[in-house]
């Protein structure tokens, strides 16, 4: 996918930093925006559609978990990601069975890995 459309959800600007420099260098062209809470994100998909959601588990107001349910069910073409700094069990089953999520990956997994799972993704998406 030439120019991917992404969605990057997370409170935290420095992590949103760290997957916008990630994303860029992969795919230059990548449509990209950020949202700050789940909130936002539901209001940025309403308006504009998305190939791929990432995004955070520990929000306020709304979890990962809660966030990317609500896009499964509104928007069940898009690509969704979990990331967390959590690796508990019971969070990637939440994610799998309640949201559907395509991949789960902990906060500490690297840019190599976040690279190459989202790689895997839209390829698969493209074909």
């Amino acid at each position: 996918m030439d120019s991917p459309r992404i969605l990057l959800v997370d409170d935290s600007e420095t992590q949103r930093e760290l997957w916008r420099t990630t994303i860029r260098a992969a795919w230059p062209q990548a449509r990209l925006q950020e949202a700050e809470d789940a909130r936002e994100a539901l209001g940025r998909m309403r308006l504009e559609a998305f190939d791929l959601i990432l995004a955070d588990h520990h929000m306020a107001g709304m979890t990962g978990i809660e966030l990317l349910e609500v896009v499964y069910r509104e928007h069940p073409d898009v690509l969704r990601v979990m990331v967390t700094g959590v690796e508990e069990f019971e969070v990637a089953r939440e994610a799998i069975n309640r949201a559907h999520v395509h991949a789960f990956l902990p906060k500490g997994a690297g840019v190599d890995v976040l690279r190459e799972r989202l790689g895997m993704l839209l390829k698969a998406k493209k074909s």
